[in-house]
């Protein structure tokens, strides 16, 4: 119920009968709820009424470090690598929901909370904008943001712009001002010097705003302008005896979600992802926030402009109130989910470095280790961007052509010595194996071409002189083996490469159809039952290997050497599989680019279209199979009783996805997923048949992983560091405001108030 409805009712109460008689008091009753608010808010700070100082009556955050409160005794004696532990993070934002409509106000209302709340003193920041130039958009050497002053915007106000903490969204006391048009970078420079004034004499801030690369560039030239017109008015330095120190060492960034929307250029210099000491922030505070505070501008618009900010700092306060109420709770998310996402990063990245040492040797390592250190030194100072280079995206000049995307690794064992019959023929079965699924598969079709039909004639050909070989290879092994167990078949429940029935041919094993049936399949066009000659000959020409059959079959001594040649034979397969389907992943990223370049600029239409949906469909289908391939392998390895494999694991449709090599690829929540196992081995690089051009692109490829990886444990490492340091300052400052309480109940008893006393005690 808003206040106008409330005093509708009161007035009825009082004469429902005519209501005319009544006296209207709702304005009267505005101005007792407005100063009762105030009154209320000093004396919960233990404020007088009347000219409070800045902060007076904002709620502080426990957890950010507040200098004489909550701060660890030793914190300047932190070496140069700690001291984000001890800094400020904080955000920038305008919200232009926060608007004032054009029309006639009282000339004497002013805020009753003049420069004490989160607003900044209304006086000198009046005085200040009346010495500015002219409104115009500011300049931009990255797209051209509408909050820039290039977009529409209406009223007397047009929006504001504040500070918040970034870490657990506090509204920051003295860091809001009014937006006349856009968020000019003029009025953004006050709000973060009278804003950040508590935070000045820290040795580092990390600070996030969606305009960062812009507002950065001039920056030291804009406070020093600002700090002159403050100096002439006379009324207030906001920077006492800082006049040339104006910021600590400051850590820039733009949000995660925002950083999109800026050029590729700007995405690894101001992301919080590479960026070294953000730990896990995301730069995003403010946008949660606005989310609440917008539907209270629906009323807040209507205000005159001092009771406007007025009700926005009570709605701040409460805002803060209820986030240090839940402050313990936050933290201990906090540091559950650090512990959480720590250890698997760590461990992925010391396989992958181990691999890196393994396959080009300790001094490529090292190599990495010192480009990223030189990266995070010039990534923070600003004047170095120009010249710094991206270690986290590749080069342009990467991108593979056609021929190369076509290339395949494959490695297969060779026989040995011993047993060269016996390899030989177990290596023959898994290629008929896979060579009869993918004639299943071929076979469903309603129409098979005569190509496909001389191929089912060769692997009838093939299969039958395995057979053969069978008769004389294995099958008296599995003869006495099955006797040995007391079995008549032994063969297992749901072996991959058994008979199948026609209406079983939508197995798991054949989920994933390349081609024409699986295009019918997207788009809805009913597929014909697999009832061709040609099906029923392939699906009756079976391949049965050690694997498949049960354990009691397998475990017996007289086929221990058949089950060990055919695991040894499938670690093989399984790991080639791997290669390829890595191969494939790595390719996806150029293969696009390529696509992009084959097509005529600006070319639409259904025939490019569709060729470009054809060749996406393709390289999907690549993919898709190869996984495919690599369970098979990895379901024969299981049945085989290979369990618990670090090098095999099974593969999930979640894994089969390459790791990030573009930052236009980053989305948010990249920095919880855990990376994919298949890239924490690199076996696949020295296979014979990859060529010098492509081992050089895969070699890009796996920097760009490390960076990524590397940056991601970092962020890991410091977000961990971070909330325990957080957790030791929100007890602190609940002891610091403990000991403050009853040292003023002491006072005030002292001066015979012994209801203040009381209060202070409470």
């Amino acid at each position: 119920m808003n206040a106008y409805d409330y005093v509708e009712v009161l007035r009825r109460k009082t004469d429902g009968t005519i209501t005319g008689s009544t006296v209207d008091r709702y304005r009267e009753f505005l101005t007792a709820n407005r100063t009762f608010s105030y009154v209320t808010a000093a004396k919960r700070h233990g404020r007088q009424p009347g000219s409070l100082s800045y902060a007076a009556l904002a709620i502080l955050c426990p957890a950010c470090p507040q200098i004489d409160m909550n701060m660890d005794p030793k914190w300047k004696n932190r070496t140069e690598e700690l001291r984000f532990l001890d800094a400020l993070y904080y955000s920038i934002d305008g919200n232009f929901h926060a608007n004032l409509k054009d029309k006639p106000f009282d000339k004497d209302d002013v805020p009753l909370t003049k420069g004490a709340g989160y607003f900044a003193d209304e006086d000198l920041f009046s005085a200040y904008t009346a010495k500015l130039s002219p409104l115009e958009p500011e300049p931009s050497t990255c797209h051209k943001f509408v909050a820039m002053g290039l977009g529409p915007y209406w009223g007397r106000v047009s929006g504001t712009v504040g500070l918040f903490c970034a870490h657990h969204m506090f509204v920051l006391p003295g860091g809001h001002v009014d937006l006349q048009k856009g968020e000019r970078f003029s009025n953004v420079d006050f709000a973060v010097s009278f804003g950040l004034r508590r935070w000045m004499d820290l040795l580092m801030h990390v600070a996030a705003y969606d305009l960062q690369c812009q507002y950065r560039l001039k920056f030291k030239a804009r406070m020093a302008d600002m700090w002159k017109i403050l100096s002439r008015l006379d009324k207030c330095k906001i920077l006492e005896g800082n006049d040339r120190k104006l910021f600590p060492w400051t850590v820039a960034g733009v949000g995660k979600f925002h950083l999109a929307g800026h050029r590729a250029d700007c995405r690894y210099r101001w992301s919080f992802n590479f960026l070294p000491y953000s730990a896990m922030l995301d730069g995003e505070a403010p946008e949660r926030i606005w989310s609440v505070t917008n539907p209270l501008s629906n009323r807040t618009r209507e205000m005159n402009p001092g009771h406007r900010h007025d009700i926005m700092n009570e709605f701040y306060s409460d805002q803060n109130i209820r986030r240090t109420h839940n402050m313990s709770a936050s933290l201990d998310r906090k540091h559950r989910m650090a512990n959480e996402y720590l250890p698997p990063v760590a461990e992925a990245l010391e396989t992958l470095e181990a691999s890196i040492v393994e396959q080009y040797g300790r001094k490529k390592l090292e190599t990495l280790k010192e480009k990223e250190a030189a990266f995070k030194i010039a990534v923070v100072d600003h004047e170095k961007h120009k010249e710094l280079q991206n270690p986290y995206d590749l080069p342009a000049s990467s991108a593979k052509s056609r021929t190369e995307l076509e290339q395949e690794i494959g490695s297969q064992a060779h026989a040995t010595s011993s047993g060269v019959d016996l390899v030989s023929f177990i290596e023959q079965g898994i290629a008929l194996q896979e060579q009869r699924i993918r004639l299943l598969q071929h076979t469903a079709e309603p129409d098979v071409d005569l190509v496909v039909e001389s191929e089912v004639e060769a692997f009838l050909s093939s299969h039958s002189k395995w057979e053969q070989m069978h008769e004389t290879t294995l099958s008296p092994i599995l003869a006495q083996a099955q006797k040995e167990a007391d079995l008549a078949d032994g063969l297992l429940p749901e072996t991959p490469n058994a008979r199948k029935d026609e209406d079983d041919n939508d197995s798991d094993n054949n989920s994933n159809i390349a081609g024409q049936k699986r295009k019918r399949k997207i788009y809805g066009h009913r597929t014909k039952e697999p009832s061709s000659h040609l099906w029923s000959k392939v699906n009756d020409a079976v391949v049965l290997l050690p694997s498949s059959y049960v354990p009691a079959i397998r475990s017996r001594q007289c086929l221990q050497l058949a089950t060990h040649t055919e695991l040894e034979l499938r670690k093989a397969q399984a790991a080639n599989a791997l290669d390829l389907l890595r191969t494939h992943l790595i390719t996806s990223y150029s293969f696009e680019k390529n696509i992009k370049k084959r097509a005529p600029s600006g070319a639409t239409g259904h025939k490019v279209i569709t060729r470009n949906k054809s060749a996406a469909f393709q390289k999907r289908d690549d993919i898709n199979l190869a996984a495919d391939a690599y369970r098979r392998s990895h379901k024969a390895l299981v049945a085989l009783g290979l369990m618990n494999s670090v090098d095999f694991r099974t593969l999930d449709q979640k894994d089969v996805r390459p790791f990030v090599v573009r930052t236009s690829d980053q989305q948010l929540g990249d920095s919880k997923s855990q990376p994919s196992w298949i890239w924490q081995k690199l076996q696949f690089l020295s296979t014979k048949d990859v060529t010098r051009g492509f081992h050089r692109y895969a070699e890009q490829v796996i920097e760009v992983h490390w960076f990524r990886m590397s940056a991601l444990k970092s962020r890991w490492e410091e977000e961990a560091h971070v909330v325990i340091e957080e957790m030791k300052r929100t007890i602190r400052f609940f002891k610091f405001q403990q000991d403050h309480w009853l040292q003023e109940g002491d006072k005030h008893e002292k001066h015979k108030c012994l209801g203040h006393a009381a209060y202070a005690r409470k």
